[in-house]
């Protein structure tokens, strides 16, 4: 593992490893896998739920509400079954028992729940002057405003995915390496990540592609019940009658189930790239400190 590779080399290296093992890997986190398939399958379940007939009332505003509640459960859920999923599989990779992972993987979502809050936040305290600015303004003014603001919560999000590259780095080598602290994923090797940014962004965002377009497949089937449910209630509307089965609900849990399930591996598959991309900058770091050593 601890190798220098190209971001070519990593990616052959990880579907390799993950080919020649799928069977172990299956077997050590089927479990984990199934849980969370079945507990983000709901979250389908219940936008298919939730698509009203009519926009505006009371009743939808309540089934609005009930929705995002029930959306909100379910994420709490599927966030705890994660860990799970997680520490099971990097067992896999640390060659520790799950009863070492589970600790560490409930620490880093842990944090990575709250730097994402704190980026939330962040973005929401410098956009909300300029909101208000745009409600007391008139005309093209306000228009600018709006555009303006838009463009800086863009340009927020973007600043803040491209500063936490380097957590790919950092985050893998806490989990890796029993001796690092939780606080060291944004400490040292967060910022020897930064010397490594572009190797990271370039793994990642081939990763992103690859996963993006065979979700894209995957989850189309639940994409396309779910556009039917839409034009099915657009019809009854108008005073078309109902143009899906009573079955639907569960057709589109079981899809969902399925394309989740699916979807559990690939992040798997793409955890398997940066902990190649995590080896390969730890000999990069190890050959740089020998020739510095042999120069001295």
């Amino acid at each position: 593992m601890y190798k220098i590779r190209s971001v070519q080399a990593c990616f052959r290296a990880a579907y390799d490893l993950f080919c020649s093992n799928f069977k172990t890997i299956i077997r050590k986190t089927w479990k984990p896998a199934t849980a969370l398939s079945l507990a983000m399958g709901f979250t389908d379940l219940a936008y298919c739920s939730y698509l009203p007939s009519q926009v505006g009332n009371e009743q939808s505003l309540a089934r609005m509400m009930m929705t995002y509640a029930a959306i909100m459960v379910i994420g709490v859920v599927s966030t705890g079954i994660s860990v799970w999923f997680f520490g099971k599989f990097m067992g896999l990779l640390n060659g520790r028992t799950y009863h070492d992972n589970w600790p560490r993987a409930l620490r880093l979502t842990g944090i990575s729940i709250i730097v994402i809050c704190a980026l939330a936040v962040l973005i929401v305290l410098v956009c909300v002057p300029i909101i208000f600015m745009a409600s007391s303004a008139a005309g093209h003014a306000s228009n600018s405003i709006v555009i303006l603001s838009i463009a800086l919560v863009g340009v927020l999000y973007i600043a803040s995915l491209l500063a936490l590259v380097p957590v790919s780095y950092s985050s893998m080598k806490y989990m890796m390496e029993p001796q690092q602290k939780a606080w060291s994923v944004f400490g040292k090797p967060y910022r020897q990540g930064w010397h490594h940014w572009g190797f990271l962004f370039l793994c990642g965002f081939l990763s992103i592609i690859i996963y993006s377009l065979i979700m894209s497949v995957v989850h189309m089937p639940v994409g396309i019940m779910l556009l039917a449910k839409i034009i099915s209630q657009r019809g009854m509307a108008m005073g078309d009658p109902a143009g899906i089965p009573v079955f639907f609900g569960l057709a589109v849990y079981v899809l969902a189930v399925a394309s989740y399930f699916i979807w559990s591996y690939l992040v798997l598959g793409m955890t398997t790239i940066f902990y190649y991309a995590y080896g390969s900058i730890e000999a990069k770091i190890k050959e740089t400190t020998q020739v510095t050593q042999t120069t001295e």
